[in-house]
């Protein structure tokens, strides 16, 4: 393209007119040497996000960002980003916060664990890294909807990226979405100078446990089973049993209690996202028929000692009064 673009700038020193070609150079009319020239500002691209606090990580998009200030009175809060509000325990009015909506997970981290619905990164200026804060986020009802359709705000959980991947945050449902209002989740965690948060749906196993028998012989072999344990949306990855001291794994297991008496069975069940259930179940086992203890004498043999003795007594007295009244 050719041309120029004539812009006339007026001056309180001199009044001329200075010509901008648009390659943003400028030359003055008066003047061929190009003194007193103006450049063109820079197009407008939009918020580039450059004067907040805090960066992500080379890998992921910010979608949508914001910054704010920390108040002493009352939450931080946000609008155009997931994180809606972070309240500081101790705030102090000289720090400074920034929100960020990624488009992923960062690839340090790995995949959340559960349906990942939402990441976000929440900046915070150099003092306040540590500090105790309460944070909630908001989940579009629609994309919990996306996971399944039985999905509930109460399956999903506040992950915070970690070293070692994702650390399970203490969630709370502060407001279920209706008519089209977003679910709010609340967690508290410890500011970090750029911490990142993952809103994943993790489901909810139900354990349940089916024994072959209630009542078992000491040292039968007895069958556990963990198969009617369900989760609707995950597979469930491990089964845990404990009675007493005694621990072991499987969704069926065969074990031998030697010992008599009444024992509390324990399954705790594991899905892929993390999100376990547990619960007991009462096992008797009684002793053997045959069993012996340690002095040889038969299980149950103590008793009927004790009542031989006593037959054996009576015996006696009757025998010896009968000889006094036939004498």
């Amino acid at each position: 393209m050719e041309g120029d673009i004539d812009v006339t700038v007026e001056s309180s020193v001199d009044k001329s007119n200075t010509t901008i070609g648009l390659n943003g150079t400028s030359e003055d009319e008066d003047d061929d040497d190009g003194g007193g020239g103006i450049s063109l500002p820079p197009p407008d691209s939009g918020s580039s996000g450059d004067d907040l606090i805090g960066s992500a990580p080379s890998d992921v998009i910010t979608q949508e960002s914001e910054s704010g200030t920390v108040s002493q009175t009352e939450p931080t809060t946000f609008v155009q980003t997931a994180v809606e509000s972070l309240e500081f325990e101790d705030p102090d009015p000289s720090w400074s916060v920034a929100a960020r909506d990624l488009n992923q997970e960062p690839a340090a981290n790995g995949d959340a664990p559960g349906e990942t619905l939402e990441v976000s990164m929440v900046s915070v200026s150099d003092a306040a890294v540590g500090e105790s804060t309460t944070m909630q986020l908001a989940v579009d009802p629609a994309d919990l909807e996306g996971v399944s359709d039985s999905a509930s705000a109460s399956e999903v959980r506040i992950f915070a990226a970690t070293d070692d991947g994702w650390e399970p945050l203490g969630t709370s449902v502060v407001e279920e979405g209706e008519g089209g209002s977003d679910h709010v989740l609340e967690a508290e965690t410890s500011a970090e100078e750029n911490g990142v948060y993952a809103v994943s749906h993790v489901g909810q196993p139900t354990a349940a446990i089916d024994l072959e028998s209630e009542t078992v012989t000491a040292g039968e072999d007895l069958e556990f089973s963990g198969g009617d344990s369900l989760d609707s949306d995950y597979d469930l990855e491990s089964f845990e049993w404990t009675i007493d001291d005694t621990e072991f794994e499987g969704e069926t297991a065969t074990e031998a209690i030697d010992e008599p008496g009444e024992y509390t069975v324990w399954l705790t069940v594991t899905n892929e996202a993390g999100e376990t259930d547990s619960t007991s179940s009462t096992l008797t086992v009684e002793a053997a028929a045959d069993e012996a203890d340690d002095d040889g004498i038969p299980a149950g043999g103590p008793v009927l000692v004790a009542l031989a003795a006593v037959v054996t007594a009576l015996v006696a007295r009757t025998r010896n009064w009968l000889r006094s009244e036939a004498s």
